[in-house]
């Protein structure tokens, strides 16, 4: 996928929404963990208050005692001594660790609660509100009765006020802790991705740039080559002729051998950073494929070599750009030639089918191992095996091939035995 800035924009929205994600999934659980354990508080506190109550009941002597207090308005210490006593033994039964307040309220004919001992700030109204349901309770309440009862007839409740949050956190604490660092370390991987990425973005453009501006200043000697040779050819005279012609040759030879690298450098660096252009029109194919075989007629000759073209339709049009698809047809009838021993025999095969043909390019070269075979159109890989490292190339050609391929919206396979030759095959849609 090239490194571009719509690719990096689009990491960067689906990492953010995942995170975003993650964050709302352990959201939700935590809020329900503290549901959960809002319903276990209230259930122990409401279980405290009640075993508060009934170790009241079972004293006599201390209930006595707070009645005269609150009869009298005076000891109200003695009466929070008493009753923290009770709480703490309740609290301690039903594993509550917990700092709390407590009110003792007198319960009036009108239904309404007086405070009349403890440091408790909340109000309990009444009863019915105390036991609903539907509310998150953080209190408990119980009545203190065992002939606990004023002049005036009013009873008295004792409400008790844990601490919701210290119970609730400290629940919710590891969970808690454990989200928010894996978050962290997340959102920093995140950051240090993109950043990256960012980084060799850039080291990215300025590596096509430097291709470019080398490629381009290698164009300029090569032309000269090109023009010198040919200058060369006109001003021979016939004594000369077979000497300086074998120069010449040679001379013409490697500056085109040069050119082709350097053009497939270039293209190669157009395609990664997306400005290449597929000019697309109705291309005959046997008329292409003529013309790139013809160019390698000196190479063949050289090697022995022959190229047979057989089609099942004698005008076939593909839709697609003449001058990329030569290329495409030049690099695999090259590697063809390169990576045979001897005599090279290539055999072009073009079967149209309803909607694309197939071109097939068979070899009888060395072949490929099996396990290099999926490697074969990446960037820079050449295959290792035997001598093939005396090819000189720069392991380009492949990748370039698929580039264009693909951007025909084709596809190219292989099919190879090692010591048996290979078989590319290419798939073009047809006008």
């Amino acid at each position: 996928m090239p490194l571009n800035k719509r690719t990096i924009t689009a990491v960067v929205i689906i990492t953010l929404l995942s995170l975003v994600g993650l964050i709302c999934i352990q959201v939700y659980w935590i809020n329900k963990s503290i549901r959960t354990n809002s319903q276990v508080f209230q259930q122990k506190v409401d279980m405290a208050t009640t075993i508060t109550g009934e170790l009241f009941r079972k004293d006599p002597f201390a209930a006595s005692e707070i009645h005269q207090a609150i009869i009298n308005n005076k000891d109200e210490e003695k009466v929070k001594s008493i009753i923290s006593k009770f709480i703490d033994s309740s609290f301690a039964r039903c594993n509550l660790p917990l700092n709390y307040t407590f009110g003792i309220y007198k319960h009036g004919s009108n239904h309404s609660n007086t405070l009349v001992a403890g440091d408790a700030t909340e109000l309990v109204i009444n009863n019915s509100h105390c036991s609903n349901r539907n509310e998150t309770r953080t209190f408990g309440f119980s009545k203190l009765t065992c002939n606990v009862r004023d002049l005036q007839g009013n009873d008295y409740q004792l409400a008790i006020f844990p601490s919701f949050n210290a119970y609730v956190f400290d629940q919710i604490k590891g969970t808690l802790f454990t989200s928010i660092v894996f978050i962290l370390f997340i959102l920093s991987g995140f950051l240090y991705t993109i950043i990256t990425i960012r980084r060799q973005k850039r080291l990215s453009d300025i590596k096509n740039d430097f291709i470019n501006n080398l490629t381009h200043e290698f164009k300029t000697p090569i032309f000269s080559i090109g023009l010198a040779s040919g200058a060369l050819r006109k001003s021979m005279n016939t004594e000369e002729q077979g000497k300086m012609m074998s120069y010449v040759d040679v001379i013409d030879n490697e500056g085109k051998r040069l050119k082709n690298q350097v053009d497939k450098i270039l293209q190669l660096s157009l395609l990664n950073a997306n400005k290449f252009a597929i000019d697309k029109k109705r291309v005959n194919l046997k008329t292409t494929i003529d013309k790139v075989v013809d160019s390698f007629e000196m190479l063949l000759t050289q090697h022995s070599g022959k190229v047979q073209y057989q089609a099942q339709d004698e005008e076939i049009f593909v839709n697609g750009d003449e001058i990329h698809l030569m290329n495409v047809f030049y690099n695999l009838i090259d590697n063809a030639i390169k990576y045979t021993h001897n005599h090279p025999l290539i055999k072009i095969t073009a079967q149209k089918w309803q909607e694309y043909v197939s071109i097939s390019f068979e070899d009888n070269g060395i072949g490929i191992k099996k396990e290099q075979q999926k490697m074969i159109f990446d960037k820079f890989h050449r295959v290792t095996h035997g001598n093939i490292h005396n090819v000189k190339g720069f392991g380009i050609g492949l990748s370039y091939v698929k580039e264009i391929v693909d951007a025909h919206q084709g596809n190219i396979t292989l099919e190879s035995k090692l010591g048996r030759g290979s078989i590319f095959t290419v798939n073009l849609p047809i006008v």
